[in-house]
């Protein structure tokens, strides 16, 4: 069985940092790497930031949504990525059905 830890969840985000934050809370102990990519003027205060594990990453990048997913293709270091909302919250263990059917059928 496959465990979180293989997925990125990739979420664009912008002028919307209270969902931002709320989503980081949801999946900063449950396994998957998240990259947050922020394109609001003004970027979520470092100190809010600060408790989060190495596997959440927060960029500010104040730019159009393509330059931030195409700066997200460099980040992603797993076998599985998904693109998500900053108001989506899957279901870890239906999200780890979904990696081991595809491990399964390639």
């Amino acid at each position: 069985m496959i465990e979180l830890s293989h997925l990125t969840l990739v979420v664009p985000t912008y002028k919307r940092q209270k969902f931002a934050l709320r989503l980081m809370d949801y999946w900063a102990d449950k396994g998957p790497d998240v990259i947050l990519l922020d394109g609001s003027p003004e970027p979520i205060a470092l100190d809010l930031l600060a408790k989060y594990p190495p596997s959440i990453r927060y960029f500010h990048k104040p730019v159009g949504l393509y330059e931030r997913l195409l700066a997200s293709l460099d980040l992603i270091t797993t076998d599985f990525v998904a693109l998500a909302g900053d108001d989506e919250f899957y279901i870890p263990s239906a999200v780890v059905s979904c990696i081991n059917e595809m491990e399964r059928h390639p």
